[in-house]
């Protein structure tokens, strides 16, 4: 008995085959739960039920995250998550200032008539173009929007400083700096 199939047959056969695979799926899929407060609490329910399942492998933990809506980034500090580098750049690219005393950046009032246009800083600050040219600014303006060179402190002085700003919570400030007499 021969078992070679003709061309037609095996055509035929793969037909047959992909009709039952793709009619079978469709027969036990899910259908689409209407959105009601019910529907809401069970969804819950369903998805805290996948997380614990999947929190058991590494790869379906990242698979249920990476399906989340802003891919398991629930809570995150702009300034954290952008490189100091990346802030120098749109700072210069958005022709704002930095304020030399406090390493931050702020919009100048006014912006100069050459082409192309220059920010007005007044004194006691810098275009923050200037940082591209001038070493010693662009490794402050680092320092300041980043954690490079720090130095943790230990927790008793941890208490004793916690309120007093760190030199991060000016670095992005909107408003105009006061003049450099005030300060």
């Amino acid at each position: 008995m021969e078992m070679s199939l003709t061309f037609s047959a095996w055509i035929s056969r793969f037909a047959v085959l992909a009709f039952l695979l793709i009619f079978s799926a469709s027969a036990v899929a899910q259908k689409p739960a209407s959105i009601t407060s019910s529907s809401a609490a069970t969804a819950e329910i369903r998805t805290a039920h996948a997380l614990d399942l999947a929190r058991t492998d590494p790869l379906n933990l990242y698979a249920f995250l990476a399906r989340m809506p802003k891919g398991a980034d629930l809570h995150v500090h702009l300034t954290g998550a952008v490189y100091a580098e990346s802030w120098i750049r749109y700072a210069a690219e958005d022709t704002l200032c930095v304020d030399l005393a406090t390493h931050s950046f702020f919009q100048s009032r006014a912006m100069t008539d050459s082409l192309p246009p220059q920010p007005v800083c007044g004194q006691g600050n810098i275009p923050a173009a200037h940082a591209n040219q001038d070493q010693h600014l662009y490794d402050a303006l680092i320092d300041a929007f980043s954690m490079r060179s720090f130095v943790p402190l230990p927790a008793s002085a941890a208490t004793i400083t916690s309120s007093i700003p760190s030199r991060n919570s000016t670095a992005f400030r909107t408003s105009t700096p006061a003049s450099s007499s005030t300060k």
